[in-house]
């Protein structure tokens, strides 16, 4: 399509209004790229945390019933108290890595 312009001043502006639009264009491909670039990071740090979630919580467990195992076993008080240790020290472990 050819278009008759007639005056320095109206071709200027036709000028401004593509340069505009095309420097928008740019713009808008830039900002989708940096978007998808964040969907993947987001991503990825998801899949992080519930690996980190499921390492830290996979021994917790086992570690509460030994515990709770060798109290109902154990008559003497002081390994009881080391006992009463573990178990304090591990259920703020299970505690922790819900939060996360």
């Amino acid at each position: 399509m050819t278009i008759f312009i007639e005056g320095n001043s109206t071709s200027l502006s036709y000028a401004s209004i593509f340069d505009n639009l095309w420097r928008q264009a740019e713009l808008y491909d830039e900002i989708k790229k940096a978007y998808e670039k964040f969907q993947s990071h987001d991503k990825i740090q998801k899949e992080f945390t519930e690996i980190t979630d499921h390492e830290l919580r996979e021994p917790i467990q086992p570690i509460l019933g030994f515990t709770k195992y060798l109290k109902n076993k154990i008559t003497d008080k002081g390994q009881i108290d080391l006992l009463e240790i573990i178990d304090r020290n591990t259920r703020r472990l299970k505690k922790l890595s819900e939060n996360i």
